[in-house]
């Protein structure tokens, strides 16, 4: 049986998708369940609910199977300066995924993050985000091309997954996380020091990745990801 796999989404009205201001959307990129629906998942989409209590968040983790924070969204800032703090960001997306998050660790729900979702991950559970500026790490070309190399370190869940040593991935970030939380593990690092992957040690399976591996479907690696994160939330 699929296991259902809930995609976080933002709101237009934090990051400006829209000009028609008298409407709001709730949204995600198509890549997310795109690539979930090809893994062996089924992906719906959850919007943000700031205003929900705890049994509301309850009843939702506990019908999934696995949770997906997304990337997306803008910095609400002026072109060169440096990023809001994560949580400014989008308040009420950020306010929304860390009660998700943190009701997802307690379960131990199969959960992966990625770019925005990885920074979510370590700042909610106890790590925290350099507020500086990366501009080289936003890349200008096509999501599906590599740009810079990661180095995988050995004998980690995240190589047993992808393989691989190296791996020339994509790169769609400007700030980057600073410290891991506690019960993690640093899984790939970029040349210039900044953590590419990490995962609790702890849990069957709550990885996050700086990069987007949805973006990179042609990529065998990134599929892998994928898979391992639908093949953990098909387990009972």
């Amino acid at each position: 049986m699929r296991p259902i796999i809930g995609i976080t989404a933002p709101k237009s009205e934090e990051t400006g998708y829209t000009e028609a201001t008298n409407r709001i959307f709730d949204y995600v990129q198509r890549s997310y369940s795109a690539q979930i629906r090809l893994a062996g998942g089924l992906p719906v989409l959850i919007p943000a609910a700031a205003e929900a209590d705890r049994a509301y968040v309850q009843a939702l983790i506990d019908r999934l199977d696995g949770l997906y924070f997304t990337g997306g969204g803008k910095l609400h800032t002026a072109p060169g300066s440096n990023p809001l703090p994560l949580f400014e960001q989008q308040p009420e997306r950020s306010s929304w995924e860390q009660k998700l998050l943190r009701a997802a660790y307690e379960r131990d729900l199969p959960t992966l993050g990625v770019c925005r979702g990885h920074q979510m991950m370590a700042a909610v559970l106890g790590g925290s985000i350099d507020l500086l500026r990366y501009p080289e790490h936003r890349q200008q070309i096509p999501a599906d091309v590599g740009t810079h190399m990661i180095h995988v370190e050995p004998d980690t869940r995240f190589a047993a997954i992808v393989g691989e040593t190296d791996w020339l991935v994509n790169s769609l970030h400007v700030q980057r996380v600073d410290k891991i939380p506690a019960g993690f593990r640093a899984a790939a690092f970029a040349d210039d020091g900044t953590l590419e992957a990490m995962y609790a040690e702890n849990r069957r399976f709550f990885l996050s990745t700086q990069f987007h591996p949805e973006l990179m479907p042609q990529d065998p690696r990134a599929r892998k990801i994928l898979c391992a994160f639908i093949e953990a939330a098909s387990e009972k």
